[in-house]
């Protein structure tokens, strides 16, 4: 299983990719200020990278997705709940 800074380095780069938002590492923590398309193309990044599912209609997607840490926070809880 990937380490939580690998997990942080791969979500910046696929922001990157999705979003042409440029997140260093200094950044992490900071809010992303996506709106719902970009949140959209960042969750169907995420479903086809990590092989999770994001409910969008279950979930507090605003909150998930606020910075690159809580993104990293949620993939990491989701595989964690899934390998049970």
């Amino acid at each position: 299983m990937q380490d939580f800074q690998n997990i942080e380095s791969t979500v910046a780069e696929l922001i990157r990719v999705q979003t042409k938002i440029d997140v260093t590492p200094q950044q992490y923590e900071q809010d992303l200020h996506l709106d719902s398309l970009a949140i959209l193309e960042v969750t169907i990044g995420l479903e086809r990278t990590y092989g999770i599912e994001v409910d969008e209609a279950e979930l507090d997607v605003l909150q998930i997705f606020r910075s690159v840490r809580s993104i990293a926070n949620f993939i990491t809880s989701t595989r964690a709940d899934q390998s049970r």
